[in-house]
């Protein structure tokens, strides 16, 4: 909170923007962590592609 914001400016659970602000909190963690596990199907392809492994990765 900014000295310039007032304790009315924020965003209360009875406020209509709550829940707005709820399901972009919701869906940015579900986008980051899906950006994450996206690749981990094509990760062996990868491997044998570049003839590397999990010993090498070290």
């Amino acid at each position: 909170m900014h000295a310039s914001e007032s304790a009315d400016e924020m965003i209360d659970f009875d406020k209509p923007g709550f829940w707005k602000v709820c399901v972009a909190l919701i869906l940015s963690g579900f986008c980051a962590f899906s950006a994450l596990y996206c690749v981990q199907p094509i990760l062996p392809g990868f491997a044998t592609g570049f003839g590397g492994g999990p010993a090498p990765a070290r």
